[in-house]
Formats: structure tokens, C-alpha cells, sequence
């Protein structure tokens, strides 16, 4: 798995900065022809451990109609701390909106406390308490 070890080498000695990525090996099972098992077993890992891997996941949509098109395609929308934003036609508002949340993340805010604070109206948002 190439994304695995690419992140495996960019977060070794990492433990106490933010790692940004853009994806992860999770992201294949949308475009998986069979079982999310059968993926499991082909690359030698479980959704709780992949799931595991990241503190946080942060998605941003281009459009507040493909998170619903993608919805039951999105394996993220499990992860425990789960957050979205959709861009719509401001992409500058939503940028400000994911600097802010990635702010909140690097000062220890809490789950619901920022889950709270994004509610905002400039930017579609959805958590996955909204989702499920």
C-alpha cells in the first residue's frame, strides 16, 4: 500500500505535529470492484485499524450535492471525529472555515466544541451525526 508508507514516512518522529493528507488507502474503496472485506483481505488490514491510523478526518466536497451522492461510498463517515465541509460556490469561505477548524484541532478543542462552532452559515457543513 503506497499510501501507507508514504504516510508511515512522513509521520515517523511526527508525534507531536499535524499531518495534512490528501487521501489515504481508504479512499480506493470507492472505486473497489468487490467487498469491502475482499479489500480488506487483499491489502492485510481492517476498517478499525485504517480508521484507527487518523485522529481526525476532514473531507471537503466541491459541491454540497456529491457528500449526499457519496454518502453510502464514504467509509469516513465512521470515523469517530468526522467533520465536512462542502465549498459550494466559495471555495476562499470554506478554506477559512477548514483553517479554522484545523486551528481548533491544533489547540485540543474538543469533538462536540467544534462540531458546535461550525454550524456556520457561510459554509455547508455536516458531521456524520447528521449523515447517520
Amino acid at each position: 500500500m503506497f499510501q501507507r508508507e508514504l504516510e508511515d514516512l512522513v509521520c515517523s518522529g511526527a508525534e507531536d505535529k499535524l499531518v495534512i493528507c490528501d487521501g489515504s488507502a481508504l479512499d480506493v474503496l470507492r472505486y473497489w470492484p468487490g467487498t469491502a472485506e475482499s479489500f480488506y483481505d487483499e491489502v492485510h488490514t481492517t476498517l478499525k485499524d485504517e480508521l484507527m491510523r487518523y485522529d481526525w478526518v476532514l473531507q471537503i466536497f466541491s459541491s454540497f450535492g456529491e457528500i449526499d451522492l457519496q454518502a453510502k461510498k464514504n467509509i469516513w463517515y465512521q470515523h469517530t471525529r468526522y467533520l465536512s465541509i462542502s465549498k459550494d460556490n466559495e471555495f476562499n469561505l470554506c478554506a477559512q472555515k477548514a483553517s479554522k477548524i484545523l486551528s481548533q484541532i491544533l489547540n485540543d478543542v474538543p469533538y462536540h466544541k467544534i462540531l458546535e462552532s461550525s454550524a456556520e452559515t457561510y459554509c455547508n457543513y455536516q458531521s456524520k451525526q447528521n449523515i447517520l
